[in-house]
């Protein structure tokens, strides 16, 4: 039996799932969750757990490790691949009998299945000279939506900035099922996925084709070139691929031995040619990708500031422009000190418990307390010194500019709460008493009062658009510009500041964008250079 000669002691590294004709065991893992930039067996964190990690042997530095990360859309056949992956390593054959999970059983902590929780199997065999790592990322595609994808890509981005985190990948697997052969489908799943890689991991993207028959898989190909997924190709320019079956563990009959064989076969010869793949590519760093990860969450709290900035801009505009026409309707009120009252709203930030206006009770924010801003949030996670939180550049918020040891991070955050007052002649008098002084009306003051705030709004764009600027040059795919910016917001709002220059470049790539998500609107040729 292969166990018998790869592990040293099999009754401690292993337990017997199912017996039969083809006997399963399960690796005896340490489990270990990511917490505070450290790793923790603690069960009772397993529940929240958004980062965890699987750990079979002791790691040994002085050998080749080998890292792979797996994504695909919900029932793609990730985990039997894995697993496929990982019997391979440790050369288990079909005359085995025998068939070994490291992922864990049916049923087990189904609630962290449901959840976006990104998991790092890690198998470390004495007698091996290269131990393996494998990043198995939640199902992409799902009806979960794509809030959900990019929560997946906010985790993984916490994964590689961690200090015990992945800074290095081997390849990085697509998988798809042989029967997906429409191009949407295709998009759904990987588009997301691709678009929070630094353009240098091209040629480590490989496909793996789950529940193939062992023919050539032509329509799933098809729909991948047809969709201008960015992966490494052959020579010919077809995508690289690998085909595994997904049923060569299954209890079956005698006299089905040889189909079985031949499944097992197929995934055999498929995983020996991924692993020569990846012993022939260069491995990459993840620097790149770590920074388009950080570039995200950086213009996502920056866009949130600015449309929080231009809603609270247009609120005390409307709110002058009351007074003005108060000031010009009851000017004969005023003038004979006669008594009226009006009302007024005027909107303040104030702190408040997360868990009063969002679900997730558990999440924590970096909040600027001199400008009252949510610097980062959602997903801000880890740090504890602000000095290295994502939205943070040398030292200062690259969202409201501050020092970083001007914010705090807890479970509050600050949301905009509109108070309602009465105010009578005598409070206007006070207010305005320079204009009204003067005999004119509100409408020159206006200005005034809202340029500090205008300047805000023009700093904002300008980190935006710097921003999206940089994603365009160093993100494989740009799906998450598609899906998350709004384009047309932010080129009108150049455009009135005269700034037709990056208006027009925003357009550009806004056009480059859509064109990556639909390729036949463009005659099915793609503008984006890479």
């Amino acid at each position: 039996m292969a166990y018998l000669y790869i592990i040293k002691d099999p009754s401690k590294a292993l337990t017997l799932t199912k017996r039969g004709g083809c006997a399963c065991y399960r690796f005896n893992t340490i489990r270990e969750y990511l917490h505070d930039e450290h790793w923790k067996c603690h069960d009772e964190s397993s529940r929240d757990a958004k980062i965890r990690r699987w750990r079979f042997g002791e790691d040994n530095r002085d050998k080749v490790n080998k890292t792979i990360l797996l994504v695909g859309e919900t029932g793609s056949g990730k985990t039997t691949l894995l697993n496929t992956i990982i019997n391979h390593m440790i050369g288990v054959k079909f005359e085995d009998k025998v068939w070994f999970e490291i992922t864990e059983e049916e049923g087990e902590n189904q609630y962290i299945c449901q959840t976006s929780a990104v998991t790092v199997y890690e198998v470390h065999v004495e007698t091996l000279q290269t131990s393996l790592t494998i990043i198995d990322t939640p199902g992409y595609g799902d009806t979960r939506g794509a809030d959900h994808d990019k929560t997946i890509a906010d985790h993984l981005g916490e994964l590689i900035e961690s200090y015990v985190g992945i800074d290095r990948i081997d390849a990085v697997g697509l998988v798809v099922k042989a029967s997906q052969n429409q191009l949407a489908d295709i998009q759904r799943c990987i588009n997301s996925v691709l678009s929070f890689f630094g353009r240098d991991m091209k040629d480590n993207i490989v496909i793996l084709i789950t529940h193939s028959d062992g023919l050539p898989p032509t329509n799933a190909l098809n729909s991948i070139k047809n969709a201008k997924i960015k992966c490494a190709t052959e020579v010919d320019g077809e995508p690289v691929h690998f085909l595994f079956n997904n049923r060569q563990c299954e209890p079956h009959e005698e006299n089905q031995a040889k189909h079985y064989k031949r499944f097992w076969s197929l995934g055999d010869e498929s995983t020996e040619g991924f692993f020569e793949f990846i012993q022939r590519v260069t491995e990459k760093s993840l620097k790149m990708t770590g920074n388009v990860l950080k570039k995200r969450i950086q213009l996502e709290a920056c866009l949130r500031d600015l449309t929080a900035n231009i809603n609270k801009v247009s609120e005390e505009e409307n709110e002058l422009k009351k007074m003005n026409d108060i000031v010009i309707n009851d000017k004969a009120k005023l003038d004979n000190n006669e008594r009226f009252t009006f009302k007024t709203r005027e909107t303040k930030m104030k702190k408040v418990p997360i868990k009063y206006h969002f679900a997730l009770c558990d999440e924590e924010a970096t909040c600027c307390d001199v400008c009252e801003k949510n610097c980062h949030f959602p997903g801000c996670t880890f740090v504890d010194n602000l000095y290295w939180c994502t939205v943070m550049s040398q030292g200062k918020c690259t969202v409201c500019g501050c020092s970083y040891n001007k914010h705090t991070k807890e479970n509050k955050l600050y949301m905009p709460v509109t108070e309602e007052d009465m105010k009578t002649n005598e409070d206007l008098k006070r207010e305005y008493q320079d204009v009204l002084e003067k005999n004119v009306g509100l409408q020159h003051n206006i200005d005034g009062k809202l340029t500090e705030k205008r300047q805000q709004i023009s700093q904002l764009l300008e980190n935006a658009y710097k921003v999206i600027i940089d994603l365009d040059k160093i993100a494989l795919h740009q799906e998450y510009l598609n899906t998350y910016v709004d384009f047309d917001v932010l080129i009108t709002k150049l455009s009135e500041n005269n700034q037709h220059d990056k208006a027009q470049k925003l357009k550009e790539i806004k056009d480059r964008a859509q064109a990556d998500k639909d390729p036949k609107e463009f005659g099915g040729k793609s503008v984006l250079n890479l």
